[in-house]
């Protein structure tokens, strides 16, 4: 495993101890197109506002059912929890928060395939579903992790 950021590890608990570092990300939403430049340019700033909405409506919704997402996150599993930074634009990490392992019922792959980014699908005790994208090399590893 590389190297984990002594500051992505400073707030672990005494006996915590961690075992997988992601990269995590919400895909957003894109609209194909087959048109001349003026138009194109329109639905992509159409597609820009969208997403940026659902990015809102989306981090209000993690924030009010205790599981922090943002559009680019670097996810540590520790022993213990599952620790979420908001990663991007040159800037340090910020942390988001954390969910207990005991809280995560189960953790698949829902789609066959590989690829760069391969979607997981946590199912919490509470019965809330969150489906977000990691490395694809990284997947089954983050997913075995979070099921032993």
């Amino acid at each position: 495993m590389a190297s984990i950021p002594a500051t992505l590890t400073s707030g672990l608990r005494g006996s915590e101890r961690p075992v997988l570092l992601v990269q995590a990300r919400l895909p957003k939403v894109a609209t194909g197109f087959l048109t001349i430049i003026p138009v194109g340019l329109i639905i992509r700033a159409v597609d820009f506002v969208r997403n940026r909405r659902l990015l809102n409506r989306t981090r209000q919704r993690a924030v009010d059912l205790g599981f922090p997402l943002d559009r680019h996150m670097t996810i540590l599993v520790s022993t213990e929890r599952l620790l979420v930074w908001r990663r991007g634009g040159g800037r340090a990490a910020q942390p988001l928060g954390g969910v207990e392992l005991s809280d995560v019922s189960t953790a698949r792959l829902p789609f066959v395939g590989g690829g760069r980014w391969r979607f997981v699908e946590l199912v919490l005790n509470r019965g809330l579903v969150v489906r977000f994208q990691v490395e694809g090399h990284l997947a089954e590893r983050f997913v075995e992790s979070l099921t032993r």
